[in-house]
């Protein structure tokens, strides 16, 4: 399930840095989004009888589980903002060049 919990915040996160458009409604849905999954843990946890009962707070209680989410979340953004810088430098978006220019420039 931990994995599971990685991937919706590895996705939310790349969904936040690819659309630069941060208003109160998107960041409202990317915290729902996010929190939604430690509900529904919980949530499963408490009513299935299954491999999945009681497991929500032994999960959360090693400290390894909030270390191994922050290095995967904080890794995949490194990785997504190296790609973003390498695309602008190789494709020399002109747009980006002038407003650097600009900014160079202007002070």
């Amino acid at each position: 399930m931990l994995v599971y919990g990685i991937c919706i915040f590895v996705a939310n996160s790349v969904l936040a840095f690819k659309h630069n458009t941060h208003y109160w409604i998107g960041t409202f849905f990317f915290v729902l989004c996010t929190s939604a999954y430690f509900f529904f843990y919980w949530l499963f946890s408490v009513t299935f009888k299954n491999e999945v009962n009681h497991l929500f707070m032994p999960t959360f209680s090693m400290r390894i589980c909030y270390v191994v989410i922050l290095f995967i979340v904080v890794s995949v953004y490194l990785a997504e903002l190296a790609y973003s810088a390498f695309k602008r430098m190789w494709k020399g978006d002109p747009q980006i060049v002038e407003e650097e220019q600009e900014e160079l420039l202007g002070n």
